[in-house]
């Protein structure tokens, strides 16, 4: 091989190696919980949100695609019938599967396309996991919010429903049964 090529060569390890940016220490990685859990950590600008679960890891982007909130403080879900776990966005309610980003109905259909970007992760030899940000190549909903290390509720009007589930033919005394909700548009 000549010394050019192994130059060549040694430029494209380096290049390789910077895109693999630190996620967790082995120290990290060995102190997490033993159930399905979730961390944020801020990776080249980006907030990724680190699921563990099932002897598996994912990364994905930590803010929701629909408004940019914050799915560290969502529940993740293990839903059997769907092998695999889900965020839900703590603002809205909307579920991800934390394997593909994409976005989950409450009927338990999956949307085809992502609205999550996901990224790719991969355990060192020294015990380390490492996270490669994947590439902007389209646009995936979670783009827009991706480096928001902070989340703030955005600015809403509220509306109240009420329902009144008494008998239709009367007009309400106060003493009946109302299912009452919060919009926000």
């Amino acid at each position: 091989m000549s010394c050019q090529s192994q130059a060549a060569m040694a430029d494209t390890v380096d290049i390789e190696s910077e895109l693999w940016h630190l996620a967790l220490s082995a120290q990290e990685l060995a102190s997490l919980p033993s159930e399905p859990s979730m961390e944020v950590r801020k990776v080249a600008g980006h907030c990724i949100l680190l699921v563990a679960g099932h002897g598996q890891y994912h990364a994905l982007d930590a803010r929701c695609g629909h408004r940019g909130g914050p799915l560290e403080e969502g529940d993740l879900e293990d839903l059997e019938d769907l092998e695999g776990l889900l965020v839900r966005c703590p603002w809205h309610g909307r579920r991800y599967r934390v394997d593909t980003g994409c976005e989950v109905l409450q009927s338990g259909e999956t949307l085809p396309t992502p609205t999550q970007r996901c990224h790719s992760l991969r355990l060192d030899s020294d015990g380390a996991l490492r996270v490669r940000l994947a590439p902007r190549d389209d646009h995936v909903a979670s783009d827009e919010f991706a480096a928001i290390e902070d989340p703030k509720p955005p600015a809403t009007a509220a509306s109240s429903l009420q329902i009144w589930l008494g008998d239709n033919r009367k007009e309400p005394t106060g003493k009946e049964d109302f299912i009452s909700d919060e919009f926000l548009f």
